[in-house]
């Protein structure tokens, strides 16, 4: 039924464009007929199937004929604008969730309500909310406990996971955690918390922002307001690396980024050797600079599927840097660099290092281009896919082809602890043999020559 600027669906309630919902360009939500939600339940018992069992909020019985079971977890994910059950990412993710734990695993497919135009599946989502809501409601009235139940969603799903949260809360229910994979930005950023994800929406919410910006300026797909009790902005929540390259196709190019948030957090599911520590800084470029250099005592907050770890613990902001390919997952360090005070000893090239720790080498990890002035200290941000282990010995050397360097010391501190490490140079970079041993300390353990 449509009245004015409002219109009613049965059960789902009346939808209008009074405020908070006044953006002009936004349609009111389509008929749920129309949208046709779809819900597939999957399990370990049912995992192998192309498509999980099929649940319906308007068909409560079908709960009970499914293998839904009231006594495991549950967790529900969405897919996000012109996204499907059939994406690239959905098997993977589905698969590692249930490696990990035999869940009631149900996939919101909302395909037909959150297609073009854009501005129509903004005001689907609102209907898409409800419909979730009610299915949750159901699963409640069969035994679910809402204090076990996890909501993901990608895109425009993360927001509709909030309105899920929203409705609970209106009847003085939470559910327990909402992970919101970079929320979509046009026509929810910076509104009000009533149109998007927001961290009142569950008694934990942590997000990953991965496609804030594209280029020069341009907006991404994914919003940049914080949203969640924890955020993370992993390579600044923007242009991830390996991304915007024609060769891989339109979609790719668009939405590389993108996706790359629900990737980070299926690898963070089962990964037990990385465990994508976050740190808190106040701006990604503070953090690029070497400024945040360590985890506080009580550690740092882990992006992705561990991140629950730190409820209640950490707030705010956090960055990482992440590796270029598969596995993404990084291990950071603070590297400082003291140039002697040697008349001619500065330098103005890329710098690389190699890090051979009792348990690994790491790659050769290139410092960009940067001038390194006589008598100063530079500190940058590196990271390795490599777990080094205790550190034993590093090699430095440089790019430029005429310039030499006089190189006083380096000294390296794995971020997520309080070790520190010194490799004491006093010579010049300028020949092949510049690997030294590290010893524990500050460059001041040095001796001067």
């Amino acid at each position: 039924m449509v009245t004015g600027h409002q219109v009613c669906y049965k059960p789902y309630g009346c939808f209008g464009d009074e405020p908070p919902f006044t953006d002009p360009l936004v349609q009111l939500p389509e008929n749920p007929t129309v949208i046709n939600t779809n819900f597939w339940l999957y399990t370990r018992t049912t995992q192998q199937a192309d498509q999980g069992e099929k649940l319906d909020p308007m068909e409560p019985d079908l709960v009970g004929k499914s293998k839904f079971d009231p006594k495991r977890r549950t967790v529900i994910i969405l897919h996000g604008f012109m996204g499907n059950i059939e994406e690239f990412w959905t098997r993977p993710l589905i698969d590692e969730l249930l490696l990990n734990e035999d869940y009631n695993l149900i996939f919101v497919d909302a395909k037909r309500g959150l297609q073009l135009p854009y501005h129509q599946s903004v005001g689907n989502s609102r209907v898409i909310g409800q419909q979730l809501t009610l299915m949750v409601q159901v699963l409640k009235k069969a035994g679910a406990n809402l204090t076990d139940l996890h909501c993901i969603g990608l895109g425009s799903g993360a927001h509709i996971c909030g309105y899920l949260g929203r409705n609970l809360r209106r009847t003085n229910e939470s559910i327990a955690r909402i992970t919101g994979l970079d929320p979509s930005g046009p026509y929810f950023e910076n509104r009000s918390p009533e149109r998007r994800l927001d961290e009142t929406d569950a008694d934990f919410v942590d997000v990953i922002h991965t496609d804030t910006t594209i280029l020069l300026g341009i907006k991404g797909i994914g919003s940049a307001q914080a949203m969640g009790h924890i955020d993370y902005y992993p390579n600044g929540g923007y242009r991830q690396p390996d991304c915007l390259k024609i060769d891989d196709g339109a979609v790719q190019l668009v939405k590389c980024s993108h996706y790359r948030s629900v990737v980070y957090f299926t690898e963070s599911i089962n990964n037990k050797q990385c465990p994508g520590r976050a740190y808190k800084c106040a701006t990604w470029d503070d953090f690029a600079n070497g400024l945040c250099a360590r985890c506080p005592k009580t550690g740092c907050p882990l992006m992705g599927f561990n991140s629950i770890e730190h409820k209640g613990i950490s707030k705010g902001k956090y960055y990482l840097q992440t590796e270029q390919k598969m596995p993404y997952c990084s291990y950071h360090y603070n590297i400082a660099f003291y140039t002697s005070s040697k008349t001619f000893a500065a330098l103005n090239a890329a710098v690389d290092v190699t890090i051979t720790g009792e348990d690994n080498v790491s790659e050769p990890i290139t410092v960009p281009r940067h001038y390194y002035k006589s008598g100063t200290t530079d500190a940058f941000l590196i990271h390795s896919r490599h777990k080094l282990g205790k550190l034993l010995k590093v090699k430095v050397s440089h790019q430029a082809y005429i310039d030499s360097w006089a190189l006083d010391a380096v000294v390296i501190r794995p971020m997520w602890t309080d070790e520190v490490y010194t490799g004491c140079y006093q010579k010049w970079l300028n020949t092949p043999d510049n690997e030294v041993y590290l010893k524990t300390g500050v460059a001041a353990d040095c001796p001067l020559k």
